[in-house]
């Protein structure tokens, strides 16, 4: 209390483990202590303490205070998120499912600044939102503002510091650079905020591509950390497939298909994929695992042409499926080597062993079939029936067992076929024994509205696109996930 001439020891203060923050008011008298389990408030110049809970497992890490001591601030670190209180540090609520690189709050807790490693996000509310600013930073690690936080500062690794004088909106660099930073709020994104409708990823995990509601194709080759987004893409794409290895990519929309054969690089986007009927609104695309064969499922308003359409050169030219009089094809399936093909319209079932040479008309008496979706080989072929429950077969599509799992908007398989990833659209399932026993995974996260899922050949790196906003990471199997 003397300008750090001298320190004693607090007297009356009890902790459980390593303090971890500790933060004081501008006029000396409220000090709050985070120290892992609660936080430990004074409002007596630290004569007297509380020990208030945050809640459940969370453990609050560095603290940052406004001046008047009113609004607190820290992440989880024993989880993700970003967490305030109003009130001095007596109830907290959660901001944000994801945590901050850093973050810093201004005089009278109004203005408040955080980033993640590339971005920089504000809230003008008193906390009571975040929002992404547009420039892209290489690595960011400190930002500070002024106490009315109209004069912001950020700091890289690089050793980069660049100023703002607009709340963000635009940034002088104010050290010599090693690398200044990329302004590019167009093309590059760490996950960028969007209505996400579907995804896809290759054997390995790298290659993600995810596809938004009215919007661009966004293309991932580093594992989700940044998208980059797609020219001349922008369509309600529906479904999208790529190769094991990423090269070819498929996605489907109303009266068109978007093509890519250099990994999501460049794209073609025309209703050749259709034979140019583009009344077909298509419902779902299959690959095998080279990109040879392609195939989309669609249904059409009209008697014009065939709503499913398979290709064998890559996607170079398009055939009709043996005729088949329907209108509301629902589902396609190609196995990892192409030789074993489904669709499905209605209660049938059509396959074909050849490479989609010669089909058979398959009728198990189950009722309507959805989607497909299948393991490698072909030996495990799931579907929702009468959008009820989930069914699987294991010979072929000719017979089908009911799990007794309600249907999931979207599922995914592992390659061996043992390993499930589904979503209800609220909440997230995995089975580790083909489809017996099922889990509830990421218990601890808000998914919003989940709208696609997909996994790896092991599914043991798993990616969910949301409604919501977000895409969604697991790297266990599906049992916990966080955002990027």
């Amino acid at each position: 209390t003397n300008y750090g001439a001298s320190f004693s020891f607090v007297t009356g203060f009890t902790h459980s483990t390593d303090i971890t923050g500790y933060v004081i008011s501008s006029d000396g008298s409220s000090h709050v202590v985070s120290d892992g389990t609660n936080v430990l408030i004074s409002s007596n110049t630290g004569a007297d303490w509380s020990a208030v809970s945050v809640g459940g497992s969370i453990k609050l890490g560095r603290l940052i205070m406004s001046a008047d001591g009113f609004y607190l601030g820290g992440n989880n670190i024993a989880g993700s998120g970003f967490y305030i209180t109003a009130n001095g540090g007596y109830s907290w609520v959660q901001r944000t499912t994801y945590s901050f690189v850093d973050y810093f709050v201004t005089g009278v807790g109004n203005v408040w600044y955080a980033i993640t490693q590339h971005f920089v996000y504000l809230s003008a509310d008193y906390a009571s939102s975040f929002s992404a600013l547009p420039t892209y930073f290489d690595n960011l690690v400190v930002v500070t503002a002024n106490s009315t936080g109209d004069r912001m500062i950020v700091g890289e690794t690089n050793e980069t510091f660049s100023f703002s004088t607009d709340n963000g909106d635009s940034y002088s660099v104010v050290s010599s650079p090693t690398q200044s930073p990329t302004t590019s709020p167009a093309q590059i994104f760490v996950t960028p905020l969007k209505s996400w409708l579907t995804i896809a990823m290759d054997w390995t995990g790298n290659y993600i591509t995810a596809c938004a509601a009215n919007d661009h194709i966004y293309v991932s080759s580093d594992a989700g950390v940044t998208y980059e987004q797609k020219p001349d893409t922008s369509a309600y794409w529906v479904d999208i497939v790529m190769s094991v290895n990423g090269q070819y990519q498929l996605a489907g929309a109303s009266g068109k298909c978007g093509l890519s054969k250099n990994y999501g690089d460049t794209w073609t986007v025309s209703a050749a994929c259709l034979r140019g009927d583009t009344t077909i609104s298509v419902v779902q695309v299959a690959m095998d695992s080279t990109g040879q064969f392609m195939g989309v499922a669609g249904s059409f308003s009209t008697s014009t042409g065939n709503g499913v359409l398979i290709s064998n050169n890559y996607g170079t030219t398009w055939s009709a499926v043996p005729d088949f009089s329907s209108s509301a094809f629902s589902g396609i399936a190609i196995s990892e080597t192409g030789q074993h093909q489904f669709f499905s319209v209605g209660s049938f079932i059509m396959y074909s062993s050849s490479n989609g040479i010669t089909w058979t008309l398959q009728s198990p008496g189950v009722g309507s079939f959805g989607k497909l979706t299948m393991n490698g080989d072909g030996s495990v072929l799931a579907s929702p029936v009468d959008s009820s429950y989930i069914y699987v077969s294991h010979d072929y599509g000719a017979s089908w067992t009911n799990t007794g799992r309600t249907a999931f908007q979207d599922l995914a398989i592992n390659y061996d076929g043992d390993y499930w990833v589904g979503t209800t659209g609220t909440y997230i399932y995995y089975s580790n024994d083909s489809a017996v026993t099922w889990y509830e995974g990421g218990q601890q996260t808000n998914f919003g509205s989940i709208s696609g899922v997909a996994c790896n050949r092991y599914c043991d790196m798993t990616v969910l696109s949301a409604y919501s906003d977000y895409i969604y990471y697991s790297y266990d199997g599906g049992i916990s996930y966080t955002d990027m």
